[in-house]
């Protein structure tokens, strides 16, 4: 019944306020938080050995130390392990441990949002995931998780769409050289020149990424290795002259493979070989295999 009457102290409002808080049970006279200063380990030690020098014999036990130092004995125990481990020294945990008492930087803001912004970075990036992505920001002293590394880049207007291939050797042509070819395609189209357009790709076994992370202002182009596995070449030509276009196959985009492809033009543009050969303006890229 005594034990019925204390249970029930705290919510019976008969009784006087003495009796309700006498009811309540006492707190606990230890501290509530389990870090330990230097000058805390120092003192665990010379309870346990009696001596601030290294020893191995006890001369007190773990409970008498707790009511000493207002610990429980089982931090008492842990802390002066880790400390013999230490080399008697003190070592700050928080900082090891990286616990919320010492944060690292997780604001996607000043110079580190400019740089994951930068075009060129987006670039250079364009092949990562976001898991890769926050692997690289957290390079730079910045931890943050991959949803909020999206969010930050929708945020400023950067979304996962598909974007566009661009090769190697296309990045190194100025732009006065293409409106220079422009300018000479147009003229011999207007002179009504028979002008055929050739071109190769090839199927090979490279998989790429279809999306990344883009800036609608200015899109990223994903740049492509120049090893990209065995394939296969097919070489075609089209043009308003032609009766059909001509194609053909070839296990690489070498110089022999185009001029067998050409003598195979020719003979489509003028079928009778002792016949008049019709000049041809032949309109194709600067890859190697294409030069004589």
């Amino acid at each position: 019944m005594a034990r019925l009457r204390n249970f029930y102290a705290p919510t019976d409002k008969r009784r006087n306020a003495k009796d309700i808080l006498a009811a309540k049970p006492k707190a606990l006279k230890i501290r509530q938080h389990s870090y330990l200063t230097a000058m805390d380990l120092r003192r665990i030690h010379y309870f346990r050995y009696g001596s601030e020098q290294p020893s191995k014999v006890p001369v007190m036990t773990y409970k008498e130390i707790a009511q000493r130092v207002k610990l429980p004995a089982s931090t008492c125990f842990y802390a002066l392990q880790r400390y013999e481990r230490d080399g008697l020294r003190f070592v700050d945990r928080r900082r090891m441990n990286l616990r919320k008492a010492w944060p690292s930087k997780t604001k996607l803001k000043g110079p580190i949002a400019e740089y994951i912004l930068n075009h060129q970075v987006l670039t250079a990036w364009a092949g990562f995931s976001l898991v890769k992505r926050v692997h690289e920001i957290g390079k730079l002293g910045v931890s943050v998780k991959p949803q909020t590394l999206s969010l930050f880049y929708r945020r400023n207007k950067v979304r996962y769409v598909v974007c566009k291939y661009q090769y190697q050797q296309a990045r190194k042509q100025p732009k006065s050289l293409l409106q220079a070819f422009s300018v000479e395609l147009a003229r011999r189209t207007e002179a009504g020149e028979n002008i055929v357009y050739f071109d190769e790709t090839s199927c090979n076994m490279w998989m790429r990424r279809r999306m990344t992370w883009s800036s609608k202002v200015r899109p990223v182009k994903f740049p492509l290795n120049k090893v990209r596995g065995h394939g296969i070449t097919v070489l075609g030509a089209i043009g308003v002259l032609l009766p059909k276009g001509v194609f053909s196959l070839s296990r690489s985009t070498n110089k022999e493979a185009v001029m067998l492809f050409l003598h195979k033009l020719r003979s489509v543009v003028t079928p009778n070989p002792m016949g008049v050969r019709e000049k041809v303006v032949m309109v194709l890229d600067n890859h190697s295999s294409h030069k004589t």
